[in-house]
C-alpha cells in the first residue's frame, strides 16, 4: 500500500514538473506563438516612445489565448500538488474573474486614461505571465496548513 501511495505522489510531481516546462515552453515561443507588438516595444526604451500600432482584434486574440493557455496550466498544476477540487473550482472562478478585471484595465489604461506606461506594463504582465500561479501556491499551502492545524 505505501509503494502504490508513493508511486502516485512520485507521478504527480513528475506531471508539475512537465507543467511547469510546458509553461516555460509558453514563455520561450511567445513571439511564434503570439501576436504581441508590445513584446518589443517594452523590450526597448519604452518610457519615451509612441505608442506601437497593434491590432486590437488580434491583440486581444492572443491576450486571451495566451492568458487561457497559463491559467489552464496554472489550475492543473495546483490540483496535482493539492489534490482538491474544490480549491481548483474557487481558482478557476477567481482566474476568469481576475482575466475580466484585467482585460478591461489594460485596454482601459492603454486607450482612455493614459497615465503611464509602467501601469500598462505591469497589467500586461500579469495577463501573460503566469505570475498569479506563484501567489496561489503559498497562499493554498499556508490555507491547508491552517486548516490541518485546526483540526490536530
Amino acid at each position: 500500500m505505501q509503494k502504490s501511495f508513493l508511486l502516485k505522489s512520485n507521478l504527480r510531481y513528475v506531471i508539475v514538473f512537465l507543467l511547469v516546462v510546458l509553461l516555460i515552453a509558453i514563455r520561450f515561443f511567445e513571439n511564434q506563438l503570439f501576436y504581441d507588438p508590445f513584446i518589443s516595444f517594452f523590450k526597448a526604451d519604452y518610457h519615451h516612445a509612441a505608442k506601437p500600432q497593434y491590432n486590437v482584434l488580434g491583440l486581444s486574440t492572443s491576450l486571451f489565448f495566451r492568458f487561457f493557455l497559463n491559467s489552464i496550466i496554472s489550475v492543473a498544476i495546483l490540483y496535482f500538488l493539492f489534490n482538491s477540487l474544490k480549491t481548483v473550482k474557487f481558482i478557476f472562478g477567481l482566474y476568469l474573474v481576475l482575466f475580466l478585471v484585467l482585460f478591461a484595465a489594460f485596454y482601459f489604461f492603454l486607450e482612455f486614461w493614459f497615465i503611464d506606461w509602467q501601469i500598462v506594463f505591469y497589467i500586461r504582465r500579469f495577463l501573460i505571465q503566469p505570475l498569479f500561479l506563484l501567489l496561489f501556491v503559498p497562499a493554498i499551502f499556508f490555507q491547508e496548513m491552517s486548516i490541518n492545524q485546526k483540526n490536530v
